[in-house]
C-alpha cells in the first residue's frame, strides 16, 4: 500500500512540474513550536513542533492543485509523531488586488507513531478549510485560516480502527506564508 501511495505522489508531482510553464507554482507553509512545563514535580517539559510545507501548480486565476506535507512531533515523557502527505485542490477568488479568499480540500496518507509503547498506525486524513490571502508584494503574501473540517481514520498494528472528526470554525487561527513563482497570479 505504501508503494502505491508513493508512486501516485511521485507521478502527481512530475505531472505538475511538466506543466509548470502554463501557470505558476505555489509554495506555501507554516511552522509551529509550543513548549510547556506544568510545574508539577516530576513532570517533564513538553515540546510540540509542527512543519507544514506545500507546493502546487496554479492552472488559472482560480484553481490550484498540489501536494501538502505535514509533520508534527510531541516530545515529553513520550514521543508522539504524525506524518501526512495529501494531494490538494484549491479554489481562490480575488476580492481586490490585495485580498483573496479561498477554500482548500486535501486528502491523503496518514502515519502515527508513539514511543514508549511502540504504537504505530497508518490511515487516511481529509481536511477542508476556508482562508484569506493578503498579497503583500509580487504574489508573496500571508494566509489566514480560522478553522475547518477534519477527518482521520487509522488502523494500528494489531489493533482496531479508530477515527476522529473535527469541526473547528472560529476555535483557532492558522497563519502561513505563500509565494507564487512564474506565470501570473491574482490570489
Amino acid at each position: 500500500m505504501k508503494k502505491v501511495i508513493l508512486s501516485v505522489l511521485i507521478i502527481s508531482v512530475s505531472t505538475f512540474a511538466a506543466h509548470a510553464q502554463k501557470g505558476s507554482i505555489l509554495v506555501y507553509g507554516n511552522v509551529g513550536l509550543t513548549t510547556s512545563n506544568s510545574g508539577i514535580s516530576g513532570e517533564a517539559k513538553k515540546t510540540i513542533t509542527n512543519f507544514n510545507p506545500a507546493v502546487g501548480y496554479q492552472f488559472n486565476d482560480n484553481w490550484t492543485a498540489g501536494l501538502s506535507f505535514n509533520y508534527a512531533n510531541t516530545n515529553a515523557s513520550y514521543t508522539d509523531q504524525q506524518l501526512s502527505i495529501s494531494p490538494f485542490i484549491r479554489y481562490a477568488k480575488s476580492i481586490s488586488p490585495i485580498f483573496s479568499i479561498y477554500g482548500q480540500l486535501q486528502a491523503g496518507y496518514l502515519h502515527q507513531s508513539e514511543n514508549p509503547g511502540d504504537y504505530k498506525a497508518n490511515g487516511f486524513t481529509a481536511e477542508f478549510f476556508p482562508a484569506i490571502f493578503i498579497n503583500i508584494k509580487n504574489s508573496f503574501g500571508l494566509n489566514f485560516s480560522f478553522g475547518g473540517i477534519t477527518y482521520n481514520k487509522v488502523k494500528p498494528s494489531g489493533g482496531s480502527t479508530a477515527s476522529s472528526f473535527g469541526l473547528t470554525f472560529g476555535q483557532g487561527a492558522s497563519f502561513g506564508i505563500s509565494k507564487n513563482f512564474g506565470g501570473h497570479h491574482k490570489s
